[in-house]
């Protein structure tokens, strides 16, 4: 039996990927608020090559705050945590 891979956060920022384990193609889009489940985050940053601009985006924040799966997000939290993607 497998365990998803997890991935230690400390309190404050942090640097993630934005991965899938079910195989999702690269540039497949997750929701943000599903994606990092169990965190206490407050706010994350991430690139948009579309614009060329940094987006910033805050938890139930509504439709437009989607991952992109190979991309990756500086994220805040309130308190230390594990991804599990």
């Amino acid at each position: 039996q497998h365990l998803p891979p997890a991935i230690a956060l400390v309190q404050g920022w942090n640097l993630v990927p934005a991965v899938s384990i079910t195989g999702a193609a690269v540039a497949s889009t997750m929701d943000s608020d599903t994606y990092f489940t169990g965190l206490d985050w407050t706010r994350a940053y991430g690139f948009d090559t579309a614009t060329d601009a940094f987006i910033s985006f805050i938890p139930t924040a509504g439709a437009d705050t989607a991952v992109v799966v190979g991309r990756g997000y500086w994220l805040f939290l309130s308190k230390a945590g594990s991804l599990v993607p």
